[in-house]
């Protein structure tokens, strides 16, 4: 709503800047970079984020039984302690 509100603002021919500082005067927290990254008509997602995902799908696929359910192993959250 708020950044809808920036664009029609803009449309009119006013400064992003300053549409966003007369909305914090009035108590909308709102950047400017909040508003571009919005409007951006590219969002692409990280290389890194991608190898990342990669990876935990492959970890994901060894925790899991020939059945596709998750090995008791896979769910616990921690290693058990070895005995002393």
């Amino acid at each position: 709503m708020i950044m809808g509100f920036i664009d029609a603002m803009r449309g009119e021919g006013f400064a992003v800047e300053t549409i966003c500082r007369v909305l914090r005067e009035q108590g909308v927290r709102v950047a400017a970079r909040t508003y571009r990254a919005w409007s951006s008509p590219v969002r692409r997602v990280a290389a890194r984020t991608v190898a990342d995902a990669v990876v935990v799908d492959a970890i994901r696929s060894l925790r899991v039984d020939e059945d596709g359910r998750a090995t008791p192993e896979s769910l616990s959250p921690t290693r058990t302690p070895l005995a002393r």
